[in-house]
Order: C-alpha cells, then sequence, then structure tokens
C-alpha cells in the first residue's frame, strides 16, 4: 500500500487518494504525519471523519447521544472516557480506539453484533463492570485490558482474568497472545492464576509465553478450567518457574489444570518447570470427558508431565521428558508412584506417538478400563518405564492394550501390579539395565496375554503371584532367565509357548523356582542354554506340562510332570538287549535325558523277566534261571 498523508491545509485535514488516516489527537496542534506543523479545525476535522462514515466520539455525553440516537457504523472514541451508566450499542456498530480507553466504571455495556479496532494497548478498563450481548470479533487481546506484554515486573494477572471474564460474558471467543506475559498473583478471591471459560481459545506463536511469577503461591494452578467445554490451548510456552518455590513437587502448581467439563484440545504447547504438573484433568461430579493433548513439549515439571483423570483422553505426538524428580525426591510412601511423565487413570485413554523420557516413571496406568499405549519410545526412565497398578486405586486396570512401544534403559521395562486379565501386552520391543533390571515384572495379577516383541533384562520376564491364565509368546533376551516364575504360582496353567531364546549365557531360558505349579511349556526354541530349569525354593514344582520343544537340556525337579517330545531332551526310547548265557542281569543304558517313570522289558520266550536298580542313566533287566541265552526288548519314559 502506498504511502498516504494528512494535507497540511490548516482548515482541513483530507485524505488524498488513499484508504488510511493518520489521526491526531484533538490536543495535538503540533504536527501531522508529513512532519509540516499545522492548526487543526476540530470542526472540519470531525465533519470530514462523519464523510467518512466515522463518528467521532471525544465525551461520554457524545458517546451517551450515539447510543440513545440509535446511530449505527464505526466509532472513533479518542479520548477516555467513563460510563455513567449502563448502556446497549446499536447494532452493528465497530469500535475504534486512538490511544483511548472506555472505563466500565462498574456498569454493563452490551454489544448487539458489536466490532472493536484496536491495537496492542490497553482500551478496557472494566473497574468492576461487565461486558454482555454479542460482539463478532476475530480474536481479543490481553493487552486491551492492560497487560503489559514483554516486561518481566508487571503483574499481568487482572488483564488475562480481565480478556477471558469478557469472553465468557459474550459466549466465548479467542484470546490472541502476542507477546511475554508474567502471571504474578491469583484471579481475585479464588486459589488459582487465570481461570478460562466455555468456547475459549488461547493461541500465540513462538514468542508467546506466561510465566509464572515469584509471588504466586505453591498451590496454584496457572490456569485453570472449571467445569468448562469446548476450551483450546495453542502454540504457546508456558514457563512455570518452579525455582521460585522451596520445595517444588508439593502441592498444585500446574501448567493447566482442568477440572470437570469436556472437550478440550492442548496443542502444540511447550509447558516446562511446573512446581508439580504439567498438565492435570480431574473429573468433578462424575464429568469429564474428551481432553485431546496433541504436538505438546512437557518438560522438567516436578510431580507428573501429564496427570489425567479424565475419560477417553487422547494423548499423541508429545514430547514428555525430565518430569517427577521433585515428587519423588521430596514426597514419600505410596504418593511417590505419582511421580512419572505419563499418570493415566481416566477410561478409555490412549497415548500413542510419544517420546517419553528421563521421567522418574515412564507411564503410569492405574485402575481404569479400556486404556490403549502404542507406537510410543518410552526411555531412560529412572525407574519403570511402564507400571500397571492398583495400588492408588481401588480396582484392577481391565482391558489394556500395550503394543508396539520401544521401552528400554529403564530399571523395570514394565510392572506389572494389579490387571484384572485383560492384559495385552503384544510387539513391544523391552530392554533393561541395572544391576537387578527385568524386562517385565508381573505380580498380584488375574493373566494377561504376551504376544511378539522381545524382553530384555537381567530376567527378560519375572512372575510372581499370578492367579489368572496367562500366555507368552515372545522373543526371550533375559542374561540370567527368559521367564523366571518365582513360588507361589501355583494352579493358574500359565502357558509359555511358541518362544524363542538364543541367549549363549545365563542360567536358563525358563526358571521355575520353588512351589510352582500348573505351567505349560510348549512349542519352545531354547537353542543355545539350559531350557528349562527347576529348582528347590521352599518346595520343588510340579504338574508342569513340558512338550515340543527345542533345547540343549532341562533340569527337572517335583512330581507329577508329563514331559514328552522334546528335541535335544530324551524322555523316551527303546531298545533290545541279552542276558547271555550263565548270566542273570543284563545292565542297559537307557539314554534319557531324565530318570525314567516307566520301563518295560518283554522277553522272547515265556521266562519270566523284570527290572530294577533305576538311575538317571541306566536300568537292570533281571530272570531267574541263568541258563541259555535270554534276548529282549525294553522301553522307557
Amino acid at each position: 500500500m502506498a504511502d498516504q498523508r494528512l494535507t497540511t491545509r490548516p482548515d482541513k485535514a483530507v485524505a488524498e487518494d488513499t484508504d488510511i488516516i493518520y489521526i491526531v489527537r484533538p490536543s495535538d496542534t503540533s504536527a501531522d504525519a508529513s512532519g509540516t506543523g499545522f492548526k487543526m479545525n476540530r470542526s472540519a476535522f470531525r465533519t470530514d471523519l462523519e464523510d467518512l462514515g466515522i463518528k467521532h466520539v471525544q465525551t461520554i455525553a457524545e458517546f451517551n447521544s450515539l447510543v440513545t440516537g440509535a446511530t449505527a457504523g464505526k466509532w472513533l472514541i479518542s479520548s477516555d472516557i467513563s460510563l455513567t451508566a449502563s448502556k446497549t450499542l446499536p447494532t452493528g456498530v465497530e469500535l475504534s480506539f486512538n490511544n483511548s480507553t472506555l472505563d466500565l466504571n462498574g456498569f454493563t455495556l452490551t454489544g448487539t453484533k458489536t466490532k472493536i479496532d484496536a491495537g496492542l494497548t490497553q482500551i478496557f478498563n472494566l473497574n468492576g463492570g461487565l461486558f454482555a450481548g454479542s460482539f463478532e470479533l476475530k480474536e481479543t487481546y490481553p493487552e486491551w485490558f492492560g497487560a503489559k506484554g514483554g516486561d518481566d515486573t508487571v503483574d499481568d494477572s487482572v488483564a488475562f482474568n480481565e480478556n477471558t471474564d469478557f469472553l465468557n460474558n459474550i459466549g466465548g471467543g479467542k484470546i490472541k497472545l502476542s507477546s511475554s506475559y508474567y502471571i504474578d498473583s491469583r484471579r481475585s478471591g479464588d486459589s488459582w492464576g487465570v481461570e478460562v471459560f466455555s468456547n475459549t481459545s488461547i493461541y500465540g506463536d513462538a514468542s508467546s509465553i506466561v510465566k509464572v511469577g515469584d509471588n504466586l503461591g505453591n498451590d496454584t494452578p496457572l490456569f485453570l478450567t472449571n467445569s468448562a467445554s469446548n476450551v483450546r490451548f495453542n502454540g504457546f510456552e508456558i514457563n512455570g518457574n518452579k525455582q521460585r518455590l522451596g520445595t517444588p513437587g508439593v502441592g498444585e502448581d500446574e501448567g493447566i489444570d482442568i477440572k470437570g467439563g469436556g472437550n478440550i484440545w492442548i496443542t502444540n504447547m511447550y509447558i516446562h518447570d511446573m512446581g508439580m504438573d504439567g498438565i492435570d484433568t480431574d473429573r468433578v461430579s462424575n464429568v469429564g470427558d474428551n481432553v485431546i493433548i496433541d504436538n505438546c513439549i512437557i518438560d522438567s515439571c516436578g510431580g507428573v508431565g501429564i496427570h489425567n483423570n479424565f475419560y477417553a483422553t487422547l494423548v499423541t505426538n508429545c514430547i514428555i521428558t525430565n518430569n517427577g524428580h521433585e515428587r519423588y525426591a521430596n514426597q514419600t510412601g505410596q504418593v511417590q508412584l505419582d511421580a512419572c511423565g505419563v499418570d493415566f487413570k481416566g477410561n478409555d485413554g490412549k497415548v500413542s506417538n510419544c517420546y517419553i523420557a528421563d521421567n522418574v516413571r515412564g507411564v503410569n496406568i492405574s485402575g481404569i478400563n479400556n486404556s490403549v499405549l502404542s507406537n510410543n519410545s518410552i526411555i531412560d526412565n529412572t525407574l519403570e518405564g511402564v507400571v500397571v497398578s492398583s495400588v492408588l486405586a481401588s480396582s484392577l486396570s481391565t482391558n489394556t492394550i500395550i503394543s508396539s512401544n520401544v521401552i528400554k534403559g529403564n530399571l523395570y521395562g514394565i510392572w506389572v501390579k494389579g490387571s484384572d486379565g485383560t492384559l495385552e501386552l503384544t510387539s513391544n520391543i523391552v530392554s533393561s539395565q541395572g544391576a537387578s533390571n527385568i524386562g517385565l515384572k508381573i505380580e498380584d495379577t488375574n493373566g494377561f496375554v504376551i504376544s511378539g516383541g522381545s524382553y530384555l533384562g537381567v530376567f527378560g520376564i519375572e512372575i510372581d503371584q499370578l492367579s489368572g491364565i496367562t500366555k507368552i509368546s515372545t522373543e526371550l533376551k533375559g542374561s540370567s532367565n527368559g521367564v523366571r516364575v518365582n513360588s507361589g504360582v501355583v494352579g493358574t496353567w500359565l502357558e509359555i509357548s511358541n518362544c524363542l531364546d538364543n541367549i549363549s549365557t545365563g542360567a536358563g531360558a525358563i526358571d521355575l523356582r520353588g512351589l510352582v505349579s500348573g505351567v505349560k511349556i510348549l512349542n519352545n526354541n531354547f537353542i543355545n542354554r539350559v531350557g528349562i530349569r527347576m529348582l528347590n525354593s521352599g518346595g520343588n514344582p510340579s504338574n508342569t506340562i513340558i512338550k515340543d520343544n527345542q533345547t540343549t537340556g532341562m533340569t527337572i525337579l517335583g512330581t507329577g510332570h508329563l514331559i514328552e517330545r522334546n528335541s535335544g531332551y530324551i524322555t523316551e526310547n527303546y531298545g533290545a538287549g541279552t542276558i547271555i548265557d550263565t548270566a542273570t542281569t543284563d545292565v542297559i543304558t537307557h539314554g534319557l535325558s531324565i530318570t525314567p517313570t516307566f520301563i518295560n522289558v518283554t522277553g522272547d520266550n515265556d521266562e519270566h523277566i523284570w527290572y530294577s536298580t533305576i538311575t538317571s542313566t541306566e536300568f537292570t533287566v533281571n530272570r531267574t534261571a541263568s541258563s541259555g541265552a535270554l534276548n529282549f526288548s525294553w522301553e522307557g519314559k
């Protein structure tokens, strides 16, 4: 657009071939846009504005006159004015401000399809007043209500809250953040910084930062929604300034706190250094559904990156790192379990395609139904990568699916303590680190299904106190044991089938330790080390079924086992022998991998023969007579 200036005629200010007018405040009679001084005839100036359809407002009397006359069009307010009574604007008025403010002065200003034309400067002073009616606005700005963007010494809390109140009173709208802002006090009468109401969007760009002030209390969420719906936070940074706190990881110092309501979008946000949680969602009176958290970075928060109690929450494409360390250091007991990247306590939730690393724990799933954790990288968390637990919940987790995740570098890859038997672990690549690390730790669980993927640790999979049907079919990479089943897993018919273990070191692919019973070990490939070991630990394993495995060997203790058709471990054999003339016995090397529990011998005549002295390597065939050679056949199992 071409440069456009006012003429320097002393009696008029007329725009020459232009659609932009440089407005000079009536008190300024010294200069114009061209740099040439002139004296302005105010009545002529007003006449020319009116020729352009603009109503010039300098006093409250002029403002009231336009309201009374139901005058439509654009009103240019060029002086500070204060309402003296509540007013309803005529339909379609556009309020334009030129370095001026409108003070509601305790009254109500009602819009009727009202538009606003203003820059990033204060134009409103609520002063106890309210807005109502309808406003047609593309967006609003905290600066309109007095925010001093870019100044970390000035508290913008009042301006932010007046902005959100304004949108709440007119039915919603957008707040555009274009600078850095400082929230240093609570909303008046409340225990949080800024309240955001239904149908409100707050969005920004790379330069938009909202920083928690040094004087905002420890127990204070920055942004809070209270039973609101259709709310969006998009594209700006929240700096929690947790260094201001004496004890981070305690209280409600949260970036965004969603209480009740639903249909909340949190997208493209960078939230960091909150004293407690980056994002916290809580159901209120059993209400709270549908939160989408997408493409966010949540880093270095003292409690939890995302703490979710909502139903149907979707977390996707997020980077969630370095969270929970202060909570873990400053809390005790079971509360420490919440110190993690993502804490899911709401039904029907999903976390997918996220990078979750260097937190105390990666993901906690606790006492919920129908949750999905898929296609995430969960890496280098201090304790567990994933926890499925009922420790902090009143019920077991049900219908949990953990699939296609890379979970590595954690002390435990996955720890399950409380599931109702509908847990599915599919195609996860799990590896752990540390002297006592475990790929998958299972205890106090009513069963699960593991298929695909691989599990690497000192113990690839360790199972305690199982009480439901469980099936394992995966690649085992435990350096000591692929699967370690501890005493107390009884009567559950744990099935380990179609697994591959090609580790050449360690004690054995599968260890059954102590009072373990009811285990099926079927169709596995244990090719480089002892396939199955049974150990006495307060008792021996019993009643296992071991069939059709490929193995280099087994160590069997206890009774009641059924062991058949295992390559590399002979449990059935047969052959023939001869008791020579003048002899009464013949010793047979049976070639079985275990001491047989069944022997059958059959002579080639009617002479009575029998077996005795069975050992792990041989048995003896006996007869009564000692003359003539006696041929016989034998089989052993």
